[in-house]
């Protein structure tokens, strides 16, 4: 398995800092913890919980009618998101159909996991 750099990740290593107004990321500007306005002797340091906080994902199943919690994982973003469901989704026989252009993980990572796919144009 080999994961190839995206040429998106090597184009915001090189300007994501030398912009005013970022619109081509979904990520926020960095805080401080002064800008949390919390006192750091009450954070608990711990390892998360595999699919996300469980009160978390109550309140995100509440939005849907009929889901329950055990149909929700919370990833730290998009793309380990995105690996997370053509990983476990797509099988080594199936063929996925990506429309391109689109965001590149979303055809790099079937790449990665030698699943079978084509871009649709």
């Amino acid at each position: 398995m080999v994961f190839e750099r995206m040429p998106l990740e090597i184009w915001f290593d090189e300007y994501q800092f030398e912009v005013d107004y970022d619109i081509g990321e979904s990520g926020m500007k960095f805080l401080t913890v002064k800008d949390l306005d919390i006192d750091l002797n009450e954070v608990e340091l711990r390892y998360g919980y595999h699919l996300g906080h469980p009160n978390l994902r109550k309140e995100i199943a509440k939005q849907y009618q009929g889901m329950s919690m055990d149909n929700v994982a919370v990833t730290t973003g998009a793309s380990e998101g995105n690996f997370a469901v053509l990983g476990q989704l797509v099988g080594s026989r199936d063929h996925l159909i990506i429309e391109h252009p689109t965001y590149p993980s979303l055809y790099q990572i079937p790449r990665s996991l030698e699943r079978y796919h084509s871009l649709f144009k």
